[in-house]
This record gives C-alpha cells, structure tokens and sequence, in this order.
C-alpha cells in the first residue's frame, strides 16, 4: 500500500470525526474557530477518540454516583406526598391537644408511632423497587465470597445467592412494616372510642379531631397508591378511612340532634295553670 492511499484513508477517517466536533459546538463561538477547532481534531482524529472515550465514561459515571441526587419527577410528587401526610399528622396532634388536653399524651404517642410506621415502610418500599432477584449481584455481595477464596462462576453464584437472600429480606421487613403501620393507623382510630377520653371532651372538639383522622387518612392512601402497584396498604387504610367517616357522620347527626332539642327546649313558653272544675257541692253554712 502506497503513502497517498494510507493518507487518503487516515482523511475518511478523519472527516467524520471533525464534522461531528463541528456539529457538537453549536452557537459557542465564532464559526470560524469552531472551523479551525474541527481541523485540528480531523486531523488528529485517534488521539480525538481515545480521549473522548474516556471522557464519556467518566461521564457516564458521575450521572450514575450522581443520581441520588437528581429527583425525578415520581420523585419530587412522592416527597410531597411524605410533606402531605406530615402536615395532615401535625395537625391532627394538635387537634388531639386542644380536644383531650392533659390526656392527649397517649394520642400524641400513638401518632408518633403512626408516623415512624409510615417512614419505615416508604423508605423499605423505595429500597424494595429499586432491586430484583434476577438482577446481577454487587460488589459488596460478592467480597465475602472473594475472600473466602471463590472466583470465576463460582464467584457469581455465590453472589447471587448472597444477593437473593438480601431480597428476601428486604421484602419480609417490608411486609412487616405493612402490618405494623397498618396496626398503628388502627390504634389511631380506636382510641376515639375509648370513653374515658371520649368523656373529658364535648363532642365538637371531639369531631375536629375525628375530621383531622380522616384527613390525614386520605393522605395516606394518595402517598400509598404512589408507592404499590398492587394497593394491598392502602386498600387496607380504606376500610379504616370509611370507618372513620362514618363515625364523623354520627358525631355530626349526635350534635344536630343536641342542636334541635336545646332550640326547641327554649322556644317552649311556660302557660299558666287554670284550676278545673270539681263536682264537689258547695259548704252551707251552719245554722244553730
């Protein structure tokens, strides 16, 4: 092969590449820089690649450690979902504190526990979508058996045995925090119907609160139906939300009824009493 066919060959080579530096640059600079700019990188065209190669894996691997921090949009809708329910549990705490006063601790705990209920089962259902069983295993997952002394597709298997198990896991304690959060949402509706609580409020503070219930009931489920594709939670919160506005309903059938019966105790007017006639006879008077 002669010099000019080896030159000729090193120019389509060369010419591609500059058009594509051309084209990356756009408007940056004045186009006859760019012009030079693209001459310069056709003509050392291998050089051009090999760093742009190891440019776009470097770039690749700062989207990939910096995703944690880029939100998608399912994200940012599921953090204001979490900010939501937040709100919707606060308020109900200090519904619960203006309605029971000194006896509102025992609600105010079992809030608490609703909420932490709640975040332990977000974050273990965000861990739970991000992995499958299938999946290859990492590298923390295969160092145990690397050290142990195993390597090749042993290595693998082990790793993914290791991997399948830590799903597992992941998937039993997350069904767990279900039940338990589940469990806790409940204590919040039964502690209403406790009577000595039930007896040191009137019955509209009473309502308020069973309305902050319902409210943040229903943030539950909308943070839920974000979360499980299947709903089984929040098919399970919306037996307690029904629940929960049906005693809100009765509260308010009980304070209507007390309403009318204080308006129509009022309104009755006090008629005087008219002696009625008796068939006694007269008394005559004695004669001597």
């Amino acid at each position: 092969m002669r010099l000019s066919e080896l030159i000729t060959i090193y120019l389509a080579a060369a010419a591609p590449v500059g058009v594509a530096y051309f084209l990356q640059q756009g408007e940056r600079s004045p186009r006859s820089r760019m012009f030079a700019k693209a001459v310069v990188v056709a003509l050392c065209w291998p050089f051009a690649l090999f760093f742009q190669f190891f440019s776009g894996q470097a770039t690749i691997a700062e989207q990939i450690n910096g995703g944690d921090e880029a939100t998608s949009p399912d994200d940012e809708h599921l953090d204001a979902a979490i900010a939501a329910c937040l709100d919707a549990l606060h308020e109900a705490e200090d519904s619960a504190h203006e309605t029971f006063g000194v006896q509102s601790e025992q609600i105010r705990h079992t809030l608490l526990d609703a909420c932490s209920g709640l975040e332990r089962y977000v974050g273990l259902t965000r861990a739970a979508t991000l992995v499958t069983e299938n999946a290859l295993p990492s590298a923390r997952e295969t160092e145990l058996p690397r050290v142990a002394g195993r390597s090749g597709d042993d290595l693998q298997l082990a790793g993914r045995c290791l991997h399948r198990r830590n799903v597992a896991r992941l998937c039993a304690h997350q069904t767990r925090a279900r039940v338990e959060l589940l469990h806790a949402l409940a204590e919040i509706h039964e502690v209403i119907d406790r009577g000595y609580l039930a007896a040191s409020a009137d019955g509209q503070s009473v309502r308020r609160f069973s309305q902050s219930v319902v409210l943040f009931y229903g943030r539950v489920i909308a943070l839920l139906s974000l979360l499980e594709p299947d709903q089984t939670a929040a098919h399970g919160i919306a037996r307690l939300l029904d629940a929960a506005c049906a005693r809100v309903r009765a509260l308010e059938v009980i304070a209507r009824r007390r309403e009318s019966l204080i308006t129509h105790t009022g309104n009755e007017s006090c008629t005087a009493s008219t002696p009625q006639p008796t068939n006694a006879k007269p008394l005559l008077p004695r004669t001597i």
